[in-house]
C-alpha cells in the first residue's frame, strides 16, 4: 500500500453489513476483514540476465513466476507425493480420484483450493509479483513478493518458503530454457489482517485514489462460432468494469472466510451464496455511495495466444493496462479498495494478471 502527502486531519470508516435475505443473519463476527495476512519478500539473483518478453506465446512474466510456483509447490507441499504415493493433479482429479489428504494438504490449498460446501474453486490465497520482470529490460537481480491471506495460507509459510527455494533450484522458463536463481535474502513481515491495514489507512481522510494495474488486466467476453471451430476475445477499454472488480473481490473473501470459519460448516450452498452475493452488492453499494467520479486510463495490450487445456486450440489473450482515478469518499471504499489490492482483479489472477498497486492521497 502506497500513500502520498497524507491530509492530517483525521477519519474513521464505518463498516457496514447488510442484511441478506437467506435463512441466516449476518454475525458481526463473520465480516471476513479479519482474515489473516501475511507478506514475504524474497531477494533474488539469476544465474545470469535475462529479458522477459510479453508477447511469446501469451506468457507473461507472470504466467512464467504461477508455472514455476506451482511445479515446485507440488513437489514440497503434496502430501500424498512426499510419501511416495501417486500425487493428485487435482482435487476431484481424472477418473473421479478424490485426494484423501485434501485437509491438511498445502497444495490443496494454495494451489488448487476447492469448496465442497459451494462446489467451486476459488482464486488462489497466494500472490506472486516481481515487478523487475516485467519492465521489459535486462533484468539479474530482481524482488519476489509473496502475499498471503487467509489461515491455511498464513499457517503453510514454511512450504510457500520452500517452495521458492525449490523454484530458484528448478529455474525459471525463458524461451524453453530453465534460468535458475538464487535467494539472496529474505524478510517476513507480521503477521497481520485486513482489518487492521483498513484501520491503519483510515486515520487519515483520503480525497483521491489511484488504482494502477502493475500487470496486465483481463475482462474477457468471449463468442464461440456456430461450427466451434475459433473463439474470439475482445477486450478494450469500453468493457472495463470497476463494480466487477470489486464486487468479485469481495464475494472472493467472503467464500474463503466462511470456508475458513469452525463456525460456518453447517451452512449449505444456498445460505454461503447468499451471503458472498450480498457482500458483493455491498461492495458495489459502497462504490456508487462514496465515488463521486472515476476516470480510466487504460490502454488495450495484445499478449499473444496460448493453448487451450480444454479443446487444445489456440485463443488470444489481450488485457488492458494503465491506472483509475477515483474520487470522492474514499475512506467509505477502502475496505473493498485494499481487498482488489490484495486478490488483484480480472480474470486469470492466479496467473499473475491484474496485479493491483493503490495510492491514495
Amino acid at each position: 500500500m502506497n500513500t502520498v502527502q497524507p491530509d492530517p486531519c483525521q477519519g474513521a470508516i464505518r463498516f457496514r453489513m447488510m442484511r441478506h435475505q437467506a435463512r441466516m443473519e449476518p454475525d458481526p463476527a463473520m465480516i471476513p476483514f479479519d482474515l489473516p495476512t501475511q507478506t514475504l519478500t524474497f531477494q533474488c539473483q539469476l544465474e545470469r540476465p535475462i529479458l522477459f518478453h510479453f508477447r511469446q506465446d501469451g506468457a507473461t512474466p507472470g504466467t512464467t513466476l504461477a508455472g514455476a510456483f506451482g511445479t515446485a509447490l507440488l513437489q514440497v507441499g503434496c502430501l500424498r507425493q512426499r510419501s511416495g504415493q501417486p500425487r493428485c493433479l487435482g482435487i476431484s482429479g481424472e477418473e473421479g480420484f478424490f485426494c484423501p489428504e485434501f485437509a491438511d494438504c498445502a497444495f490443496h490449498w494454495l494451489f488448487k483450493p476447492y469448496f465442497l460446501h459451494q462446489n467451486r474453486s476459488p482464486g488462489r490465497p497466494v500472490r506472486l509479483r516481481a515487478p523487475q520482470l516485467e519492465t521489459g529490460n535486462p533484468v539479474q537481480n530482481f524482488s519476489l513478493e509473496v502475499a498471503l491471506w487467509g489461515r491455511h495460507a498464513v499457517a503453510s509459510r514454511e512450504v510457500v518458503t520452500d517452495a521458492i527455494r525449490l523454484m530458484g533450484d528448478n529455474g525459471l522458463n525463458h524461451a524453453g530454457e530453465p534460468i535458475r536463481f538464487r535467494l539472496l535474502d529474505q524478510q517476513v513481515m507480521p503477521i497481520s489482517t485486513f482489518q487492521q491495514e483498513i484501520e491503519r489507512l483510515s486515520t487519515v481522510v483520503w480525497q483521491k485514489a489511484l488504482l494502477v494495474f502493475e500487470s496486465p488486466l483481463l475482462m474477457q467476453s468471449r463468442a464461440t462460432d456456430a461450427d466451434g471451430a475459433s473463439t474470439r476475445v475482445t477486450t478494450n477499454s469500453a468493457s472495463f468494469r470497476l463494480e466487477s472488480l470489486l464486487g468479485n473481490a469481495a464475494y472472493e473473501i467472503m467464500a474463503w472466510h466462511l470456508e475458513e470459519h469452525p463456525s460456518n460448516e453447517h451452512a449449505n450452498r444456498e445460505v454461503r451464496h447468499a451471503l458472498c452475493r450480498n457482500q458483493r452488492q455491498a461492495a458495489v453499494q459502497a462504490l456508487h455511495a462514496s465515488i463521486d467520479d472515476w476516470q480510466p486510463r487504460l490502454v488495450p495490450i495484445d499478449l499473444g495466444q496460448r493453448i487451450s487445456r480444454s479443446n487444445g486450440r489456440r485463443f488470444p489473450i489481450r488485457g488492458l493496462l494503465g491506472h483509475v482515478e477515483l474520487t470522492g469518499r474514499i475512506n467509505d471504499l477502502l475496505p473493498w479498495l485494499v481487498l482488489l489490492e490484495w486478490l488483484g482483479g480480472g480474470q486469470k489472477r492466479s496467473m499473475g494478471f491484474g496485479a493491483t498497486r493503490l495510492w491514495l492521497r
